[in-house]
Protein backbone atom coordinates (compact mmCIF):
# COMPACT_ATOMS: atom_id res chain seq x y z
CA UNK A 1 0.00 0.00 0.00
CA UNK A 2 1.28 3.63 -1.22
CA UNK A 3 1.68 6.20 0.91
CA UNK A 4 -0.95 7.95 -1.37
CA UNK A 5 -3.63 5.15 -0.30
CA UNK A 6 -2.25 5.11 3.29
CA UNK A 7 -3.25 9.24 3.70
CA UNK A 8 -6.18 8.46 1.65
CA UNK A 9 -7.33 5.80 4.29
CA UNK A 10 -6.93 7.81 6.81
CA UNK A 11 -8.70 10.72 5.52
CA UNK A 12 -11.86 8.86 4.67
CA UNK A 13 -11.21 7.24 8.28
CA UNK A 14 -11.79 10.59 9.97
CA UNK A 15 -14.46 12.44 7.64
CA UNK A 16 -16.66 9.24 9.19
CA UNK A 17 -15.58 9.84 12.79
CA UNK A 18 -18.63 10.44 15.43
CA UNK A 19 -18.69 13.56 17.74
CA UNK A 20 -16.84 10.85 20.53
CA UNK A 21 -14.58 9.42 18.48
CA UNK A 22 -13.04 12.72 17.30
CA UNK A 23 -13.00 14.01 20.93
CA UNK A 24 -10.88 10.63 21.95
CA UNK A 25 -8.95 10.80 19.16
CA UNK A 26 -7.63 14.81 19.70
CA UNK A 27 -7.46 13.42 23.32
CA UNK A 28 -5.19 10.87 22.60
CA UNK A 29 -2.92 13.30 20.31
CA UNK A 30 -2.42 15.62 22.50
CA UNK A 31 -1.47 13.39 25.56
CA UNK A 32 1.64 12.20 22.79
CA UNK A 33 2.52 15.47 22.26
CA UNK A 34 3.20 15.66 25.74
CA UNK A 35 5.26 12.97 25.50
CA UNK A 36 6.71 13.75 22.58
CA UNK A 37 8.72 16.66 24.56
CA UNK A 38 11.35 14.28 26.03
CA UNK A 39 12.40 12.80 23.13
CA UNK A 40 12.44 16.59 21.34
CA UNK A 41 14.06 18.15 24.22
CA UNK A 42 16.36 15.75 24.42
CA UNK A 43 17.79 16.04 20.82
CA UNK A 44 17.79 19.81 21.71
CA UNK A 45 20.65 19.54 24.78
CA UNK A 46 22.16 17.00 22.29
CA UNK A 47 23.07 19.60 19.75
CA UNK A 48 23.92 22.36 22.38
CA UNK A 49 26.36 19.95 24.14
CA UNK A 50 28.07 19.30 20.73
CA UNK A 51 28.01 22.73 19.80
CA UNK A 52 29.86 23.61 23.40
CA UNK A 53 32.22 20.56 23.06
CA UNK A 54 32.91 21.01 19.41
CA UNK A 55 32.01 17.24 18.71
CA UNK A 56 32.32 16.80 14.87
CA UNK A 57 29.59 17.42 12.78
CA UNK A 58 29.50 13.28 11.72
CA UNK A 59 29.43 12.40 15.51
CA UNK A 60 26.98 14.93 15.99
CA UNK A 61 24.41 13.29 13.26
CA UNK A 62 24.86 9.93 14.74
CA UNK A 63 24.02 10.98 18.22
CA UNK A 64 21.00 12.56 16.86
CA UNK A 65 19.92 9.60 14.82
CA UNK A 66 20.62 7.54 18.02
CA UNK A 67 18.27 9.89 20.01
CA UNK A 68 15.89 9.53 17.47
CA UNK A 69 15.44 6.09 16.99
CA UNK A 70 15.45 5.90 20.92
CA UNK A 71 12.63 8.47 20.66
CA UNK A 72 11.05 6.31 17.80
CA UNK A 73 10.65 3.54 20.69
CA UNK A 74 10.00 5.52 23.65
CA UNK A 75 7.39 6.90 21.88
CA UNK A 76 5.86 3.26 20.99
CA UNK A 77 6.05 1.59 24.52
CA UNK A 78 4.53 5.60 25.84
CA UNK A 79 1.16 4.78 23.32
CA UNK A 80 0.73 0.81 24.03
CA UNK A 81 -2.81 0.32 25.99
CA UNK A 82 -2.55 -2.20 28.63
CA UNK A 83 -3.93 -4.89 27.86
CA UNK A 84 -4.39 -4.98 24.62
CA UNK A 85 -1.80 -7.11 22.88
CA UNK A 86 -1.50 -6.38 19.51
CA UNK A 87 -0.12 -9.52 16.52
CA UNK A 88 2.58 -8.23 14.25
CA UNK A 89 3.54 -11.26 11.54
Amino acid sequence: MGIRDRFADQYARQKTMTGPEKKANDIIGKLMMKKAIVPIAAMVVIVAIGIVVKIPWWALVGLEVLAAVGGYFYLKNEGKVPGIHTICW
